[in-house]
C-alpha cells in the first residue's frame, strides 16, 4: 500500500513537472507574441506618425499650388484686359488713319 502510495505520488510529481513546463513553455510564447505586437503597435505608431507628416506636408503644398493658380488666374485675366485695350487702341487707330487718309485723298481730289 505504501508503495502504491508511492507511485501515485510519483505520479503526480511527473505530471506536475510535465504541467509546469507545458506553463514556461506557453508563457515563452506569449511573451514572444506580446513584443511582437508591442513591435508592431510602434512600427504602426511611427507610420501613422509618418503618414501624418506626408498629409501636412501635402496638404501645405496643396495650398500653395491653388495660390499659384489663383495668381496664374489673375495674370490671365491682367493679359486679357491688355489684349482688349490694346485692340481697342489699334482699332482706334486704324478708324482714324482711315478718316484721315480718306480726307487726304477727298483733299488731293478737290485740288
Amino acid at each position: 500500500m505504501a508503495n502504491e502510495q508511492i507511485q501515485l505520488v510519483s505520479s503526480a510529481v511527473i505530471q506536475l513537472n510535465i504541467d509546469l513546463v507545458n506553463s514556461e513553455n506557453m508563457v515563452e510564447d506569449l511573451s514572444a507574441q506580446t513584443k511582437l505586437t508591442e513591435s508592431l503597435a510602434s512600427n504602426m505608431s511611427e507610420a501613422e506618425d509618418s503618414a501624418i507628416a506626408q498629409v501636412h506636408i501635402l496638404s501645405t503644398r496643396m495650398m500653395e499650388i491653388k495660390a499659384q493658380l489663383e495668381q496664374a488666374n489673375n495674370e490671365k485675366e491682367g493679359f486679357h484686359k491688355v489684349k482688349c485695350n490694346l485692340e481697342h487702341v489699334v482699332e482706334d487707330y486704324v478708324y482714324k488713319d482711315h478718316r484721315h487718309s480718306s480726307s487726304a485723298r477727298t483733299f488731293n481730289f478737290s485740288d
